[in-house]
């Protein structure tokens, strides 16, 4: 899934490789339910380098380091909007 934040194209992963993201069942259960009030950077940071394939800024968006300097309010919550929404796909497509 495409999405523009601050007039740079993303691309989120459709689906998260098993093998490659198992430590999440153990951070957030199978519902991937969080709280960003008690996570640190890294830890959301993380999140999000999981779902963006890839992306327009600077530096490779696997590497946490990458979103550093981002801007806070005009890209990286941006940024967190789509990866929540994306999560909210990917997750409610294995209920029952």
């Amino acid at each position: 899934m495409d999405v523009t934040i601050n007039g740079r194209r993303v691309t989120l992963r459709e689906k998260l490789p098993a093998a490659d993201n198992w430590d999440m069942l153990a951070q957030f259960g199978q519902t991937g339910e969080f709280d960003l009030r008690t996570m640190t950077f890294e830890q959301v940071t993380d999140l999000f380098r999981r779902f963006v394939e890839s992306w327009e800024y600077d530096g490779d968006p696997a590497s946490i380091d990458s979103y550093r300097e981002l801007d806070l309010f005009k890209e990286y919550v941006p940024l967190m909007a789509a990866v929540s929404e994306q999560m909210k796909g990917i997750f409610g497509e294995g209920k029952n």
